[in-house]
């Protein structure tokens, strides 16, 4: 499965969940630093 971030009817970041997550601009831009650290240590744990 993936995902797309879109801005302004484009996409701008496209990718797995994990790839998203892990992706500096979505965490910053999307997620915020709480939700951030929460998926990427249960993504961690998963693997």
């Amino acid at each position: 499965d993936r995902a797309y971030i879109m801005f302004e009817g484009k996409v701008q970041v496209a990718g797995t969940v994990r790839e998203l997550v892990f992706d500096d601009r979505v965490a910053n831009l999307y997620l915020g630093p709480t939700l951030t650290a929460r998926l990427r240590a249960r993504l961690t744990q998963a693997a």
